[in-house]
């Protein structure tokens, strides 16, 4: 009975009682009649009660659970564009395992490849980069296997992602290398709401052949606060600065 009065209220548990009680029995004063002359039968009038609250608590929960899944309406367009943005926006796993084996042959890491190339492996980390790197105290000579397609993964050989250590010494090499950079500083007035740093980046995007699918620029400004926000790279020429 508390259970039931928990999952659907009292108001609606003594409506249902009621409605119990009328159904197997003529009116309350028939049940106490009934009671009293065949005490013996008592037992066996308290066990199909319950049995038939028991029922009907069943029934209740299934009719609430029916409803407030027709009141919680679903916006399936929104969904649907949701998990399209998301999609669009995810890093491909490839694009880990690219990045990392880019890096790694720019710092003359001896990386070998099997499976056609599919699945490479760097047995030892050179001792320049255990040195310089502090997160490698710890390094203990481990072997590095990975690969960039889903089907050659196991328990031996990772598919990379951002949480490998591998791609994390990636990332550190790059902020390394990026940090020894000599960069050019150029001051111009242009109509801002608010101080700020600008960073232009050259994107060059090619296939595999070479061949060049798309070359823009990227403009990145940091304000005085530390947040970072990109920029209309047309409006920049323009002196109206403000993107999103």
């Amino acid at each position: 009975m508390e259970q039931m009065k928990e999952d659907l209220g009292s108001d609606l548990v003594y409506d249902f009682i009621g409605d119990v009680l009328e159904e197997r029995f003529e009116s309350l004063a028939d049940l106490m009649q009934e009671a009293i002359i065949n005490r013996e039968k008592l037992d066996d009038i308290v066990a199909n009660m319950e049995k038939g609250l028991s029922e009907e608590h069943a029934k209740l929960l299934k009719l609430m659970q029916e409803e407030r899944l027709t009141e919680d309406t679903v916006d399936l367009n929104t969904m649907k564009r949701e998990h399209n943005r998301l999609t669009v926006s995810r890093i491909p796993s490839r694009a880990y395992s690219d990045l990392a084996s880019y890096i790694m042959e720019k710092k003359k890491v001896r990386m070998y490849e099997s499976n056609e190339g599919n699945v490479k492996r760097i047995e030892r980390l050179p001792k320049f980069i255990r040195e310089s790197i502090p997160s490698l105290t710890n390094y203990q000579g481990d072997t590095f296997r990975f690969t960039r397609y889903k089907e050659y993964e196991n328990d031996e050989i990772a598919l990379l992602n951002s949480d490998h250590p591998l791609f994390k010494l990636t990332l550190d090499l790059m902020k390394r290398e990026n940090d020894k950079q000599s960069w050019g500083n150029y001051l111009i007035s242009v109509n801002v709401p608010e101080p700020m740093t600008v960073e232009i980046y050259h994107i060059n995007i090619v296939d595999g052949t070479g061949k060049e699918l798309e070359r823009r620029f990227l403009h990145v400004a940091r304000r005085e606060n530390g947040m970072m926000i990109t920029l209309d790279p047309i409006g920049s020429f323009q002196k109206t600065l403000w993107s999103n």
